[in-house]
């Protein structure tokens, strides 16, 4: 079940009434508010929002990969399909880039069944196996300040808790573990001012940092190692003038060193 309060394109099963209290409301401002174009650094994006909504939102209702059949040294083994479910419910008030400042929140519930994992075997090589079943609550919390026409601010928070809820019996001490690649904490703070030059011509300025919390790489030895931790940050500028460009960027400019998903060579 996916609800928005919002105005992301057509309404999906049990979001009208939502929508319908969300124009409401619009209509009682309706007299007050002046209408503004968005800002540069959101106007594509609220665009590509429209003509993406259904595609998004049938992938974060429901996914699953198929069974196969692993061979190992030991023998082969087939491995079951896993699937994901969520429960997500979410409410706006403005909207980004458009108002001066925007608030967004959302809460999921997912259970992921029979949960395909990497590991490496005897041999050292990657084999897939199903761990059991987990389940992932999530807090995610977003917002936007726009104190001109030119300037946008962005700030976002995201709390998840995971377990494996059900460990197959391989990995009975495992029980209630967290699950490996999702992090307890993520943030991102954000901004981007945008002014033209001239008719054609438009000047961009951005900044960012990223928290990337610590999780784990995978279910035991030796995937149980950690990795994130650790502070992203970037800036850019660039200058536009129609269809062409030019563009700067700067990443990690703190010179922080941290431990990135990879997997290697398993030779």
């Amino acid at each position: 079940l996916h609800l928005e309060l919002g105005d992301r394109g057509p309404p999906a099963a049990g979001q009208v009434l939502l929508e319908h209290a969300h124009v409401l409301l619009a209509r009682a401002e309706q007299h007050a508010v002046r209408v503004q174009e968005p800002h540069p650094a959101v106007a594509a994006e609220l665009a590509e929002d429209r003509r993406g909504v259904a595609a998004d939102d049938a992938v974060e209702n429901l996914a699953g990969r198929p069974g196969l059949l692993e061979v190992t040294a030991a023998g082969s083994q087939r491995v079951e399909p896993d699937s994901l479910s969520m429960a997500e419910l979410g409410a706006h008030f403005r909207q980004r880039g458009l108002d001066p400042i925007a608030l967004s929140t959302t809460l999921s519930v997912s259970r992921w069944t029979d949960i395909q994992s990497d590991l490496i075997d005897a041999n050292s090589l990657p084999t897939t196996s199903n761990i059991g079943d987990g389940v992932v609550k999530t807090f995610e919390a977003q917002a936007s300040w726009r104190p001109s026409s030119a300037l946008l601010v962005d700030a976002s928070l995201i709390l998840a808790n995971s377990r494996l809820a059900k460990p197959a019996p391989a990995f009975a001490d495992d029980d209630e573990r967290n699950l490996p690649n999702i992090p307890h904490v993520g943030a991102r703070i954000s901004a981007t001012y945008a002014v033209r030059v001239d008719q054609r011509t438009m000047l961009t300025l951005n900044a960012a940092a990223r928290l990337v919390g610590k999780s784990w790489l995978g279910i035991g030895p030796p995937l149980d190692a950690a990795q994130g931790g650790y502070v992203d940050s970037s800036i850019g500028a660039r200058l536009s003038r129609g269809s062409a460009g030019m563009s700067l960027d700067l990443t990690n400019i703190a010179d922080v060193r941290g431990n990135r998903f990879s997997y290697g060579n398993p030779f």
